[in-house]
């Protein structure tokens, strides 16, 4: 998480950090709530099985797969002290 904080002034950090935090926590408790809600909704349509399981894997891999997107948005500095944008 320090490289989120490397371009902003010393007097937002401290900000940005407790606002980092309130977004992980609310988005690990909406992650769960939402697969939760998934695997009972499959459980109810297919039974308890594999089926409700793997459904389950699939909603967890996609939620994953979008929490990347904006990480891998996060601006780089390199060894030279140069910050690098992310392409466009």
């Amino acid at each position: 998480m320090t490289a989120a904080y490397r371009t902003l002034p010393r007097s937002a950090v401290p900000g940005a950090a407790a606002a980092s935090q309130i977004v992980v926590r609310m988005g690990s408790a909406l992650g769960a709530a939402v697969l939760a809600v998934v695997l009972q909704t499959l459980t109810r349509a297919d039974g308890v099985g594999p089926r409700a399981f793997t459904g389950s894997l699939l909603w967890s891999f996609g939620i994953g797969v979008l929490a990347l997107v904006p990480a891998l948005l996060i601006p780089r500095r390199f060894g030279s002290g140069q910050v690098i944008s992310p392409p466009r």
